[in-house]
C-alpha cells in the first residue's frame, strides 16, 4: 500500500487529508474513536481495528456518492467483509412484505439501550437512491388480513394514532432521548399486534400506517439525538411499512426525511435525486404542505450544489405551495412537514451565506397564522 492505495486515491479524489478523514470519523462516531494520525498508517499498510473499517467505508461511500465496501479499501486484509450497502443488505433488498418489515424492526425494538449504541452502518446515498427507485416502481401490495390470534378491535388502532399525535407534540417540547424511548415502546407494541392479533385487511393497512408513522418519528428523533445510522434504519422500516399501508404520500414524506439527512451529511447530489423520486411517487391527493416541503428540500439541495437559478425557482414554488395549503385538512403526520418548514428560516440564511444562493423557506409567521 502507499500513495497508490485505494484509500489514498479516494482521499485524493475528495481532496481530503488523512486528518480530515480522522476528524470525520470522530465527528460521526464519537471523539477519540481514532487518532488524527491513524489514517496515515492505514495508507501505509496498517489496518484499523474493531468497527473502524466499516466507519471508513460508510464515510467514503457517502462522500464519493457511490458504494465503497471494506473489501474495496483493504482487499487483501478483508476479502470477506460485509457490504456497507448493496443488494444483500436487508434494509435495501426486496420483497416489500409484512415479513420483511418485521425482520427490519425486530433488532430495533428488541435491543436495550446498550445494544442501541451498536447501530448499523449508514446506507450511502447511492444505496438509498436505488431503494427509492424500487419504492417508486414496486407493485403495490397493501397488508392483508390475519386470521390467527385474538381479534384486534379497530378502536385500539384509533388509540394508537392518538398516542402518536401526542408523541409528535412531545418530540418538539421534551428531551428527544426520552420521547424516543416512548416511541420505540409504542412501535414494539404495534409490531406485537402484527404478529399475535387477528384483523381484517382495512385494519391491517391502518396498523401498518401507524407503524410507518412511529418508525418515521423514531427515525427523526434518533437522528436528532445523534444516532444517525439508527435513525436511518427506522426510516427505512417506515418506508416499507408505508407501502403496506397503501400510503404513497407518507412514503414520500419518509423519503424526504432521508433526503434531508443526506443534505445534512453534505451529499446534496443524492439528496436531490431522492427528493425528486419522492415527488414522483406522491399521488394526486398529496397534501400541498408535503409538496411545499419537497420543493423546499429540492431548493436546498440545489443551494448546496451551487445552482442559484434552480434554487430561486424552487424556493418560490415552495412558498407559493405553502401559502395555498392553509385551507386543507392535512393527515396527522403532516404536522412534521409544517414544523420543518417553519424551522427552515434560520437554515435558509445559513445556506445563502455559505452557498450564495437565495434559499428561502416559508416564514414562521405564516405557519402560525
Amino acid at each position: 500500500m502507499g500513495k497508490d492505495s485505494r484509500l489514498a486515491i479516494s482521499l485524493e479524489i475528495l481532496q481530503w487529508t488523512p486528518e480530515r478523514l480522522a476528524r470525520e470519523i470522530n465527528r460521526r462516531y464519537g471523539d477519540g474513536t481514532v487518532s488524527l494520525k491513524a489514517p496515515y498508517g492505514w495508507i501505509k499498510g496498517a489496518y484499523p481495528r474493531g468497527r473502524v473499517p466499516g466507519f471508513v467505508a460508510t464515510i467514503l461511500s457517502e462522500s464519493l456518492g457511490r458504494v465503497v465496501e471494506i473489501r474495496h479499501i483493504w482487499p487483501q486484509r478483508f476479502p470477506e467483509a460485509e457490504s456497507t450497502g448493496n443488494d444483500n443488505d436487508l434494509r435495501l433488498s426486496p420483497p416489500w412484505s409484512e415479513e420483511h418489515v418485521d425482520r427490519i424492526l425486530r433488532p430495533l425494538v428488541e435491543q436495550d439501550d446498550e445494544e442501541q449504541l451498536q447501530a448499523p452502518f449508514l446506507v450511502p446515498g447511492a444505496g438509498l437512491v436505488l431503494l427509492a427507485v424500487d419504492w417508486l416502481t414496486a407493485e403495490s401490495r397493501p397488508a392483508s388480513a390475519r386470521t390467527e390470534g385474538a381479534e384486534l378491535d379497530p378502536e385500539m388502532i384509533d388509540m394508537l394514532f392518538g398516542r402518536i399525535a401526542r408523541l409528535r407534540r412531545l418530540g418538539d417540547a421534551q428531551n428527544s432521548a426520552l420521547v424516543l424511548n416512548w416511541v420505540v415502546h409504542e412501535l414494539r407494541w404495534a409490531r406485537h399486534l402484527t404478529r399475535n392479533a387477528s384483523f381484517d385487511a382495512p385494519t391491517a393497512r391502518r396498523l401498518y400506517g401507524a407503524i410507518a408513522e412511529l418508525a418515521q418519528l423514531a427515525g427523526w428523533l434518533a437522528a436528532d439525538h445523534g444516532k444517525r445510522a439508527q435513525g436511518q434504519q427506522y426510516l427505512l422500516a417506515g418506508l416499507r411499512a408505508s407501502g403496506l399501508a397503501g400510503d404513497p404520500n407518507l412514503g414520500a414524506y419518509i423519503l424526504s426525511c432521508l433526503s434531508y439527512h443526506l443534505m445534512r451529511g453534505g451529499n446534496g447530489l443524492d439528496a436531490l435525486r431522492l427528493i425528486r423520486l419522492a415527488d414522483a411517487g406522491a399521488d394526486a391527493s398529496a397534501p400541498t404542505v408535503l409538496r411545499s416541503l419537497m420543493a423546499s428540500h429540492e431548493a436546498r439541495a440545489h443551494a448546496q450544489l451551487g445552482d442559484e437559478a434552480a434554487c430561486r425557482r424552487l424556493s418560490a414554488k415552495a412558498a407559493a405551495l405553502f401559502d395555498a395549503s392553509g385551507a386543507e385538512t392535512d393527515p396527522p403526520w403532516a404536522v412534521g412537514p409544517k414544523r420543518h418548514l417553519a424551522a427552515g428560516a434560520g437554515r435558509a440564511q445559513l445556506a445563502q451565506r455559505r452557498n450564495k444562493a437565495p434559499y428561502v423557506y416559508p416564514s414562521q409567521k405564516r405557519v402560525s397564522a
